[in-house]
């Protein structure tokens, strides 16, 4: 009896420590759920620049080195903090916080040619003294708390990390693990506690230009991107994701060299920054969508070619020397090309085609295996 006598007081004790955890661990982390007809009944989102910048989300703005990424931003937090139009855009006055991981002298002689251009001033405006380790919760909670010092909370608030790999910490930007950790420190420390706008300047990647470099974690997590690309001597801001709002168009800007009044270097010769003017964007190169529609035409229009081939052979000999039960591929893809508009460009037509012909249901719709050796189908 003494033996059982124990054993029943340490399944006594240990029922204790397993209700005192669960106690615990429900009081550290409690969900509700929410009906969703409060769900439906949320205001509409808030601009900071009406159709581009919008608060509470996670803005993304990449391009390579010297592609005016940074300049754009600055120009869009300096318009902002005065509540002026940004390229005939209405945008919201509110406080701006730019953490800039390098070039601070920079930025303080751009803000002065935009200043001295537009009138504008930088009252609503600050930088963080140095780059942050953002994937770092520690660091990511002590910016929280010199923004906290710093701003007035009756104005909405937008914050400019410029840029992420100076701002990634030691983190692996190509990690989905620390790239998850980076986002959930901005969403955490940064964006639902002020309910701000967090626009991420990135490089472009080294080998696809058309998206940001590393992991595509962040293109997934992010509500909005831009990316800037020179063209020619124009620069162009082009949206690639929007998540709630309808795609910008494109915009165009041409930079010009202002002098700065007032300083000089040490040579005593005139300082001159960088400002932006608006250029018409480069004219819209038509790119009809690629979808499965493109296998359906290749589809009709191989099964054409294929009955008009077996019509026109004569006899079985013709027809075993041709081959009645292969097409050649060039045969379609002529015919395909023949059916879209006139003016598409040449790359466009060879991009549709790869990309029809790499469609899980092209070897389907034309019932049989693409033979790239003998660029023929063998039906």
């Amino acid at each position: 009896m003494a033996y059982d006598d124990k054993i029943a007081d340490i399944r006594r004790v240990l029922e204790q420590v397993d209700e005192e955890i669960e106690s615990t661990n429900t009081d550290a982390v409690r969900y509700v759920c929410v009906p969703f007809a409060q769900i439906m009944d949320h205001p509409p989102a808030k601009y900071a620049i009406k159709g581009m910048l919008y608060f509470d989300s996670l803005v993304h703005i990449f391009g390579e080195p010297e592609s005016c990424k940074s300049l754009i931003a600055l120009e869009m937090a300096l318009s902002i903090a005065n509540g002026r139009l940004w390229r005939g855009r209405r945008t919201k006055q509110c406080q701006v916080v730019y953490i800039a991981g390098e070039g601070q002298r920079g930025l303080g002689n751009r803000a002065r040619a935009w200043c001295q251009e537009t009138g504008g001033g930088v009252e609503h405006i600050c930088m963080l003294d140095r780059a942050a380790s953002l994937i770092d919760s520690t660091h990511a909670a002590a910016v929280r708390e010199a923004i906290k010092a710093w701003r007035n909370p009756e104005l909405p608030l937008v914050i400019i990390v410029d840029t992420l790999a100076r701002n990634f910490g030691s983190g692996d930007e190509n990690s989905t693990q620390d790239m998850t950790l980076f986002v959930a420190n901005l969403d955490y420390y940064l964006r639902s506690v002020f309910e701000a706008c967090v626009v991420l300047i990135h490089h472009s990647g080294h080998a696809d230009k058309t998206r940001g470099r590393g992991n595509s974690a962040l293109k997934g997590a992010v509500d909005t991107e831009f990316s800037v690309a020179k063209m020619g001597a124009k620069f162009v801001l082009k949206c690639s994701k929007m998540k709630d709002f309808p795609r910008p168009d494109d915009m165009a800007f041409l930079v010009r060299g202002v002098t700065i009044e007032g300083i000089l270097d040490e040579d005593g010769e005139p300082i001159t920054a960088p400002v932006l003017d608006g250029a018409p964007p480069p004219p819209v190169t038509y790119i009809a969508p690629v979808s499965d529609t493109d296998c359906e035409a290749i589809g009709r229009i191989f099964d054409s070619i294929h009955a008009r081939q077996q019509e026109n052979l004569h006899s079985i000999e013709e027809s075993n020397a041709y081959g009645k039960n292969r097409v050649a591929l060039q045969d379609v893809k002529n015919a395909f090309f023949s059916t879209l508009p006139p003016n598409t460009p040449r790359s466009t037509l060879r991009s549709r085609w790869k990309r029809a012909a790499e469609n899980p249901l092209f070897p389907l719709t034309i019932k049989g295996i693409y033979c790239k050796r003998c660029d023929v189908a063998n039906v």
